[in-house]
């Protein structure tokens, strides 16, 4: 690309194929600028909800995966909330949708396992430790879930 200014007597159209560089390079900028705004948000919902600010905690991941339905923290963090107050089931749908966000991330599989074996969905916890399994995703945390649906 080539800049000229007024004093310049050829100017030469901008070459395309350079704006469209710069455009990529803005758009890559922008995605890397929300998803670190995004991550910095889910840091606050973390300590809101470790502060026991409950509802404000919920707020903050809300608008987060109202921004980024896929966003796979903020998904696991909303399940785990969910579970500290009261309602589990209402966690499922946010565990399965981190995990389907970041199927490689053990703590996601865990989580969804420990609250089916909460909710006594025993066969539902056994089919997702097998499916974490299948996708290459095994830790002891499972064996430990595995002695507790053998009892």
């Amino acid at each position: 690309m080539e800049l000229y200014s007024s004093e310049t007597a050829n100017t030469a159209p901008l070459d395309m194929d350079s704006k469209s560089h710069a455009g990529a390079a803005v758009n890559a900028l922008n995605e890397a600028s929300i998803q670190n705004l995004l991550d910095n948000a889910v840091q606050q919902g973390i300590q809101g909800h470790s502060n026991g600010h409950l509802e404000i905690a919920e707020e903050v991941f809300e608008a987060i995966i109202q921004m980024k339905p896929s966003h796979a923290h903020a998904n696991h963090r909303m399940g785990l909330l969910k579970i500290d107050k009261g309602t589990a089931l209402e966690a499922l749908p946010y565990l399965e949708n981190a995990i389907m966000a970041d199927p490689s991330a053990l703590t996601f599989w865990v989580s969804l396992s420990e609250t089916l074996i909460e909710l006594e969905q025993f066969e539902e916890a056994t089919k997702i430790i097998n499916l974490a399994r299948e996708a290459g995703v095994d830790g002891d945390e499972f064996t430990i879930l595995e002695k507790k649906l053998n009892h």
